[in-house]
Protein backbone atom coordinates (compact mmCIF):
# COMPACT_ATOMS: atom_id res chain seq x y z
CA UNK A 1 0.00 0.00 0.00
CA UNK A 2 1.29 3.66 -0.91
CA UNK A 3 1.82 5.81 1.91
CA UNK A 4 -0.76 8.41 1.52
CA UNK A 5 1.73 11.28 2.63
CA UNK A 6 4.26 10.51 -0.41
CA UNK A 7 1.65 11.82 -2.91
CA UNK A 8 3.31 15.47 -4.61
CA UNK A 9 2.31 18.46 -2.89
CA UNK A 10 3.18 21.46 -5.08
CA UNK A 11 4.79 24.69 -3.18
CA UNK A 12 5.85 28.23 -4.79
CA UNK A 13 8.25 28.20 -6.50
CA UNK A 14 11.06 30.39 -5.13
CA UNK A 15 13.28 31.67 -7.75
CA UNK A 16 16.46 32.06 -5.61
CA UNK A 17 16.25 28.75 -4.31
CA UNK A 18 15.30 27.02 -8.07
CA UNK A 19 18.11 28.86 -9.46
CA UNK A 20 20.65 28.10 -7.18
CA UNK A 21 19.54 24.13 -7.43
CA UNK A 22 20.14 24.17 -11.05
CA UNK A 23 16.41 25.33 -11.72
CA UNK A 24 14.62 22.68 -10.93
CA UNK A 25 10.74 22.31 -9.68
CA UNK A 26 11.18 23.00 -5.82
CA UNK A 27 8.73 20.55 -4.39
CA UNK A 28 9.47 18.25 -1.47
CA UNK A 29 9.71 14.66 -3.16
CA UNK A 30 7.04 13.89 -0.84
CA UNK A 31 3.65 15.14 0.80
CA UNK A 32 -0.02 16.14 0.28
CA UNK A 33 -1.40 18.57 2.02
CA UNK A 34 -2.97 16.64 5.31
CA UNK A 35 -3.26 17.69 9.27
CA UNK A 36 0.61 18.23 10.66
CA UNK A 37 -0.50 15.26 13.22
CA UNK A 38 -1.72 12.75 10.57
CA UNK A 39 2.14 13.50 8.74
CA UNK A 40 3.45 13.11 12.06
CA UNK A 41 1.71 9.56 12.82
CA UNK A 42 2.06 8.57 9.07
CA UNK A 43 5.49 9.62 9.26
CA UNK A 44 6.54 7.92 12.38
CA UNK A 45 5.67 4.34 11.14
CA UNK A 46 8.71 2.59 10.20
CA UNK A 47 8.20 0.67 6.98
CA UNK A 48 9.68 -2.76 6.70
CA UNK A 49 10.23 -4.95 3.92
CA UNK A 50 8.33 -7.32 2.96
CA UNK A 51 10.88 -9.79 0.79
CA UNK A 52 14.38 -10.67 1.14
CA UNK A 53 16.88 -8.19 -0.21
CA UNK A 54 17.74 -8.58 -4.13
CA UNK A 55 21.30 -8.48 -4.91
CA UNK A 56 23.45 -8.41 -8.10
CA UNK A 57 25.76 -6.75 -10.57
CA UNK A 58 24.84 -4.46 -13.27
CA UNK A 59 26.50 -3.82 -16.69
CA UNK A 60 26.66 -1.13 -19.01
CA UNK A 61 25.33 -1.57 -22.87
CA UNK A 62 28.11 -4.05 -24.19
CA UNK A 63 28.84 -5.84 -21.36
CA UNK A 64 31.25 -3.67 -19.22
CA UNK A 65 30.96 -3.72 -15.35
CA UNK A 66 29.01 -0.88 -13.76
CA UNK A 67 28.18 -1.39 -10.01
CA UNK A 68 26.80 -4.10 -7.74
CA UNK A 69 23.43 -3.18 -6.24
CA UNK A 70 21.03 -4.15 -3.07
CA UNK A 71 17.19 -4.23 -3.65
CA UNK A 72 14.29 -4.59 -1.43
CA UNK A 73 10.79 -4.02 -1.19
CA UNK A 74 8.74 -2.27 2.04
CA UNK A 75 5.01 -2.65 3.02
CA UNK A 76 4.58 1.31 2.07
CA UNK A 77 4.79 0.63 -1.43
CA UNK A 78 8.53 1.64 -1.84
CA UNK A 79 11.60 0.36 -3.15
CA UNK A 80 15.05 1.15 -1.98
CA UNK A 81 18.28 0.88 -3.63
CA UNK A 82 22.38 0.77 -2.56
CA UNK A 83 24.13 0.51 -5.96
CA UNK A 84 28.14 0.88 -5.35
CA UNK A 85 30.35 1.19 -8.30
CA UNK A 86 33.63 0.25 -9.18
CA UNK A 87 35.45 3.27 -7.35
CA UNK A 88 33.34 2.77 -4.20
CA UNK A 89 30.61 5.14 -4.68
CA UNK A 90 27.40 4.79 -3.01
CA UNK A 91 24.17 5.97 -4.95
CA UNK A 92 20.75 5.37 -2.72
CA UNK A 93 17.84 4.97 -4.61
CA UNK A 94 14.31 5.00 -3.97
CA UNK A 95 10.96 4.11 -5.99
CA UNK A 96 7.56 5.65 -5.30
CA UNK A 97 4.69 4.96 -6.76
CA UNK A 98 2.01 7.48 -7.26
CA UNK A 99 5.23 10.32 -7.50
CA UNK A 100 4.62 13.07 -10.21
CA UNK A 101 7.87 14.85 -10.25
CA UNK A 102 9.88 16.46 -12.97
CA UNK A 103 12.98 14.47 -14.62
CA UNK A 104 16.53 16.67 -13.60
CA UNK A 105 14.97 18.34 -10.35
CA UNK A 106 16.68 18.05 -7.31
CA UNK A 107 16.18 18.51 -3.05
CA UNK A 108 18.31 18.76 -0.40
CA UNK A 109 17.49 15.62 2.52
CA UNK A 110 18.82 14.90 5.24
CA UNK A 111 19.97 10.68 5.74
CA UNK A 112 20.11 9.57 9.29
CA UNK A 113 21.09 6.26 10.16
CA UNK A 114 20.02 4.89 13.55
CA UNK A 115 18.91 8.68 14.51
CA UNK A 116 22.58 9.16 14.81
CA UNK A 117 25.04 9.66 11.50
CA UNK A 118 23.38 12.10 9.52
CA UNK A 119 24.87 13.21 6.05
CA UNK A 120 22.89 16.02 3.85
CA UNK A 121 22.74 15.39 0.48
CA UNK A 122 20.96 16.18 -3.19
CA UNK A 123 18.50 13.79 -4.40
CA UNK A 124 18.06 13.86 -8.05
CA UNK A 125 14.77 13.10 -9.76
CA UNK A 126 15.53 10.33 -12.47
CA UNK A 127 11.81 9.47 -13.07
CA UNK A 128 8.50 10.66 -12.31
CA UNK A 129 8.57 8.54 -9.13
CA UNK A 130 12.19 7.72 -8.89
CA UNK A 131 14.88 9.54 -6.76
CA UNK A 132 18.43 8.88 -6.62
CA UNK A 133 21.44 10.39 -4.10
CA UNK A 134 24.62 10.34 -4.38
CA UNK A 135 26.62 10.17 -1.30
CA UNK A 136 29.99 9.25 -3.24
CA UNK A 137 32.88 7.36 -2.04
CA UNK A 138 31.78 7.39 2.10
CA UNK A 139 32.59 4.46 4.24
CA UNK A 140 31.70 6.15 7.54
CA UNK A 141 27.88 5.91 5.92
CA UNK A 142 28.31 3.08 4.02
CA UNK A 143 29.58 0.91 7.45
CA UNK A 144 26.69 2.55 9.06
CA UNK A 145 24.11 1.27 6.88
CA UNK A 146 25.51 -2.06 7.31
CA UNK A 147 25.38 -1.90 11.17
CA UNK A 148 22.21 -0.01 11.23
CA UNK A 149 18.57 -1.07 11.94
CA UNK A 150 16.76 2.10 10.61
CA UNK A 151 17.70 4.59 7.73
CA UNK A 152 15.11 7.91 7.73
CA UNK A 153 15.06 10.22 4.68
CA UNK A 154 14.06 14.05 5.10
CA UNK A 155 12.71 16.35 2.95
CA UNK A 156 11.91 19.87 3.90
CA UNK A 157 8.17 19.06 4.65
CA UNK A 158 8.40 15.07 5.66
CA UNK A 159 10.00 12.01 6.14
CA UNK A 160 10.16 8.15 5.53
CA UNK A 161 12.44 6.08 7.61
CA UNK A 162 13.04 2.36 6.34
CA UNK A 163 13.43 -0.37 8.69
CA UNK A 164 17.29 -2.04 7.34
CA UNK A 165 16.35 -5.71 8.06
CA UNK A 166 18.53 -8.07 5.68
CA UNK A 167 20.39 -5.06 4.44
CA UNK A 168 23.72 -5.19 6.31
CA UNK A 169 24.32 -8.54 4.93
CA UNK A 170 23.11 -7.56 1.76
CA UNK A 171 25.27 -4.40 1.45
CA UNK A 172 28.73 -6.65 2.95
CA UNK A 173 27.85 -8.83 -0.59
CA UNK A 174 27.79 -5.91 -2.98
CA UNK A 175 31.25 -4.62 -1.62
CA UNK A 176 32.34 -8.12 -2.19
CA UNK A 177 30.68 -8.38 -5.68
CA UNK A 178 32.58 -4.83 -6.53
CA UNK A 179 35.89 -6.30 -5.62
CA UNK A 180 35.74 -9.22 -7.13
CA UNK A 181 34.96 -7.96 -10.21
CA UNK A 182 37.63 -4.92 -10.23
CA UNK A 183 40.07 -7.88 -9.20
CA UNK A 184 38.92 -8.92 -12.69
CA UNK A 185 36.79 -11.94 -11.45
CA UNK A 186 33.19 -12.47 -12.59
CA UNK A 187 31.05 -10.50 -10.09
CA UNK A 188 28.16 -12.75 -9.06
CA UNK A 189 24.74 -12.47 -9.20
CA UNK A 190 22.12 -11.85 -12.20
CA UNK A 191 23.34 -8.45 -14.78
CA UNK A 192 20.98 -5.90 -15.99
CA UNK A 193 21.64 -2.74 -18.35
CA UNK A 194 22.51 0.09 -16.03
CA UNK A 195 21.04 3.66 -15.85
CA UNK A 196 22.97 6.39 -17.65
CA UNK A 197 26.11 7.12 -16.30
CA UNK A 198 26.90 11.02 -15.25
CA UNK A 199 29.11 12.46 -17.27
CA UNK A 200 32.32 13.57 -16.26
CA UNK A 201 32.52 17.26 -16.05
CA UNK A 202 34.83 19.41 -18.08
CA UNK A 203 36.12 18.09 -21.88
CA UNK A 204 35.80 20.62 -24.42
CA UNK A 205 36.90 18.11 -27.73
CA UNK A 206 33.91 15.48 -27.31
CA UNK A 207 31.62 15.83 -30.73
CA UNK A 208 28.85 17.88 -30.87
CA UNK A 209 25.32 17.12 -32.81
CA UNK A 210 23.99 19.14 -35.25
CA UNK A 211 21.14 21.46 -34.67
CA UNK A 212 17.93 21.55 -35.70
CA UNK A 213 16.57 19.07 -32.83
CA UNK A 214 12.78 19.42 -32.43
CA UNK A 215 13.07 17.79 -28.96
CA UNK A 216 13.06 21.05 -26.82
CA UNK A 217 15.36 21.51 -23.55
CA UNK A 218 14.42 20.29 -20.48
CA UNK A 219 11.86 23.41 -18.57
CA UNK A 220 13.91 24.11 -16.31
CA UNK A 221 17.03 24.77 -18.12
CA UNK A 222 14.61 26.58 -20.46
CA UNK A 223 13.37 28.60 -17.78
CA UNK A 224 17.16 29.22 -16.57
CA UNK A 225 17.80 30.27 -19.51
CA UNK A 226 15.37 32.71 -20.30
CA UNK A 227 15.80 34.04 -16.75
CA UNK A 228 18.88 35.30 -18.15
CA UNK A 229 17.72 36.98 -21.32
CA UNK A 230 19.18 34.57 -23.83
CA UNK A 231 17.15 34.15 -27.18
CA UNK A 232 17.15 32.29 -30.37
CA UNK A 233 18.66 29.06 -28.04
CA UNK A 234 18.40 26.04 -29.87
CA UNK A 235 18.58 22.36 -28.06
CA UNK A 236 21.06 20.13 -29.67
CA UNK A 237 20.00 16.49 -29.59
CA UNK A 238 22.56 14.45 -27.36
CA UNK A 239 20.96 10.80 -27.85
CA UNK A 240 23.23 9.83 -30.81
CA UNK A 241 26.08 10.27 -28.68
CA UNK A 242 27.70 7.75 -26.73
CA UNK A 243 27.38 8.90 -22.90
CA UNK A 244 31.21 9.16 -22.24
CA UNK A 245 31.73 11.32 -24.89
CA UNK A 246 28.98 13.84 -24.81
CA UNK A 247 29.72 17.20 -23.72
CA UNK A 248 27.47 18.27 -21.01
CA UNK A 249 24.18 17.14 -19.32
CA UNK A 250 22.06 19.06 -21.20
CA UNK A 251 23.10 21.00 -24.88
CA UNK A 252 22.16 23.78 -27.05
CA UNK A 253 23.34 26.11 -29.74
CA UNK A 254 23.30 29.67 -29.00
CA UNK A 255 23.78 31.97 -32.18
CA UNK A 256 27.65 30.96 -33.39
CA UNK A 257 28.31 29.35 -29.65
CA UNK A 258 27.58 25.80 -28.48
CA UNK A 259 26.04 26.04 -24.62
CA UNK A 260 25.48 23.20 -22.36
CA UNK A 261 25.08 22.32 -18.38
CA UNK A 262 26.91 19.63 -15.80
CA UNK A 263 25.39 19.24 -12.31
CA UNK A 264 26.48 16.58 -9.93
CA UNK A 265 26.08 16.72 -5.93
CA UNK A 266 29.63 17.94 -4.55
CA UNK A 267 31.75 15.14 -1.65
CA UNK A 268 31.00 16.63 1.92
CA UNK A 269 33.46 19.67 2.58
CA UNK A 270 34.48 20.53 -0.77
CA UNK A 271 34.47 24.19 -2.18
CA UNK A 272 33.83 25.80 -4.80
CA UNK A 273 37.55 26.95 -5.38
CA UNK A 274 38.62 23.33 -5.54
CA UNK A 275 35.83 22.29 -7.89
CA UNK A 276 36.03 24.64 -10.25
CA UNK A 277 39.83 24.03 -10.47
CA UNK A 278 39.40 20.74 -11.39
CA UNK A 279 36.99 21.11 -13.92
CA UNK A 280 39.29 23.69 -15.61
CA UNK A 281 41.91 21.20 -14.98
CA UNK A 282 40.06 18.77 -17.33
CA UNK A 283 39.55 21.03 -19.76
CA UNK A 284 43.59 22.02 -19.50
CA UNK A 285 44.22 18.71 -20.90
CA UNK A 286 42.19 19.12 -23.75
CA UNK A 287 44.23 21.93 -24.83
CA UNK A 288 47.33 20.72 -26.18
CA UNK A 289 48.78 23.58 -27.90
CA UNK A 290 47.80 26.78 -25.68
CA UNK A 291 45.78 26.70 -22.35
CA UNK A 292 44.93 30.29 -20.95
CA UNK A 293 42.64 30.71 -18.39
CA UNK A 294 40.91 33.72 -16.05
CA UNK A 295 38.99 33.17 -13.36
CA UNK A 296 37.14 35.14 -10.75
CA UNK A 297 37.25 35.52 -7.16
CA UNK A 298 34.81 33.13 -5.29
CA UNK A 299 31.42 35.01 -4.08
CA UNK A 300 29.95 33.98 -1.57
CA UNK A 301 26.04 34.79 -1.19
CA UNK A 302 23.68 33.71 1.17
CA UNK A 303 22.25 31.02 -0.55
CA UNK A 304 25.71 29.40 -3.40
CA UNK A 305 29.04 30.65 -3.89
CA UNK A 306 29.45 31.55 -7.29
CA UNK A 307 32.60 31.58 -9.99
CA UNK A 308 33.23 32.74 -13.47
CA UNK A 309 35.92 31.77 -15.87
CA UNK A 310 37.56 32.62 -19.68
CA UNK A 311 39.42 29.84 -21.32
CA UNK A 312 41.37 30.40 -24.44
CA UNK A 313 42.19 26.66 -25.37
CA UNK A 314 44.58 26.33 -28.02
CA UNK A 315 44.29 22.17 -30.29
CA UNK A 316 44.96 21.34 -33.74
CA UNK A 317 41.39 22.15 -34.68
CA UNK A 318 42.55 25.71 -33.69
CA UNK A 319 41.92 28.50 -31.12
CA UNK A 320 38.56 28.06 -29.08
CA UNK A 321 37.45 30.79 -26.29
CA UNK A 322 35.18 29.36 -23.47
CA UNK A 323 33.36 31.40 -20.91
CA UNK A 324 32.34 29.20 -18.01
CA UNK A 325 29.87 30.28 -14.69
CA UNK A 326 30.49 28.04 -11.52
CA UNK A 327 28.14 27.69 -8.71
CA UNK A 328 28.02 25.68 -5.49
CA UNK A 329 24.51 25.67 -3.88
CA UNK A 330 24.69 25.28 0.00
CA UNK A 331 22.98 22.26 -0.38
CA UNK A 332 25.99 21.03 -2.36
CA UNK A 333 25.09 20.90 -5.69
CA UNK A 334 27.49 21.94 -8.49
CA UNK A 335 26.84 23.01 -11.22
CA UNK A 336 29.15 23.88 -14.64
CA UNK A 337 27.69 26.18 -17.62
CA UNK A 338 30.00 27.01 -20.31
CA UNK A 339 29.39 28.39 -23.88
CA UNK A 340 32.38 27.91 -26.51
CA UNK A 341 32.83 28.39 -30.04
CA UNK A 342 35.88 30.12 -32.40
CA UNK A 343 37.72 33.14 -31.23
CA UNK A 344 35.61 35.75 -33.38
CA UNK A 345 32.63 34.50 -31.04
CA UNK A 346 34.37 35.11 -27.54
CA UNK A 347 31.89 38.09 -27.09
CA UNK A 348 28.61 36.00 -27.32
CA UNK A 349 30.18 33.37 -25.16
CA UNK A 350 31.39 36.38 -22.73
CA UNK A 351 27.65 37.57 -23.12
CA UNK A 352 25.92 34.38 -22.17
CA UNK A 353 27.82 34.07 -19.13
CA UNK A 354 28.31 37.51 -17.59
CA UNK A 355 24.23 37.10 -18.15
CA UNK A 356 23.43 33.96 -16.38
CA UNK A 357 26.27 34.70 -13.72
CA UNK A 358 23.47 38.27 -13.21
CA UNK A 359 20.62 35.16 -12.53
CA UNK A 360 22.55 33.08 -10.33
CA UNK A 361 23.97 36.17 -8.40
CA UNK A 362 20.40 37.98 -8.26
CA UNK A 363 18.53 34.38 -6.86
CA UNK A 364 21.72 33.89 -4.35
CA UNK A 365 21.46 37.19 -2.27
CA UNK A 366 17.47 36.24 -2.22
CA UNK A 367 15.83 35.52 1.42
Amino acid sequence: MVNKSLSPRPRRLNLAVAVVAGVAVWAAPWGQTVSSGARAEENARIAEPVAEWRQGAAAFEGGRFAYCAAEADFDNGHSLIFARSRTGDLNIGMMVPGLKLEKGGNWTMTLTVNGKLKRELVADATGPDRLVIPAGRDDGLYDALIAGDTLTLRSPNDSVTYRLKGAGVALRDARRCVEQAVSGGKPPGPTKPAPTPTPTPGTTTKPLPSAGSKTPLPERIAALLDAAGLKGVEALPLDGIPVERRPADVAWKLGGVVGGIEERAAAKGATLETLSDAYLKSVRATCDMRFDVRSSPVESLALAAIRTASVECGAQRGLTHIALVFMLSKGGRFTALFHRGKSTEAKTADQARDALAATFRRAAKEN
